[in-house]
């Protein structure tokens, strides 16, 4: 009688503990499965600001939205410069330039910089239509440039003006945009 009953107790506790093993499998296999997702998604971040609008930013890819508020910031800083603000404007464009792009970009404005300071020139960008382009990362400003030039009796003479597009490509390296190259053609 003990026998039958320590044998009913014995197959109770093989149950048990083959219904466990199964669990504990099961939830294995899950745990496994659920790295390789987690491994192979990147982490998106959203950024609401306090005006405008929000966008995300993941490791290597940035919301049409961020490329839209740094593309105007940065064509603001890049295509509007008067003597008074050019130092000031080119330290923040340079903030923003990737590294391979950085000296390159320094050359080219300390030039203009000089230019426009000999000069006592001003440029004025009036924009008229302005995109991103979010798989390439790029922003595109079309409008008119205009330069002026100082003249003794104060004041500015208008030298030249005309149609422009400027190509604003950026690179996404650790959630943030950098920008690697700026180009222009005439329309």
């Amino acid at each position: 009688m003990e026998t039958r009953t320590f044998q009913a107790k014995l197959k109770a506790l093989i149950s048990q503990r083959n219904v466990l093993a199964l669990g504990v499998i099961a939830l294995s296999l899950a745990v496994i499965q659920l790295s390789f997702a987690v491994r192979n998604k990147e982490e998106r971040v959203v950024v609401i600001p306090t005006t405008g609008p929000s966008f995300w930013v993941e490791k290597s890819r940035a919301s049409q939205q961020y490329l839209q508020v740094i593309g105007v910031f940065l064509s603001d800083l890049l295509l509007t410069r008067t003597p008074a603000d050019i130092s000031w404007k080119n330290d923040q464009v340079l903030g923003h330039a990737h590294p391979r792009f950085y000296n390159a970009l320094k050359k080219a404005l300390s030039e203009e910089k000089e230019t426009l300071l000999q000069a006592q020139s001003s440029f004025v960008f009036e924009t008229t239509r302005s995109y991103p382009l979010e798989n390439s990362l790029q922003f595109v400003v079309e409008g008119n440039q205009k330069t002026y030039v100082a003249k003794t009796g104060g004041g500015g003479s208008l030298v030249q003006s005309q149609k422009i597009k400027y190509i604003l490509s950026f690179c996404c390296e650790e959630g943030r945009l950098y920008l690697n190259h700026i180009s222009q053609e005439k329309i």
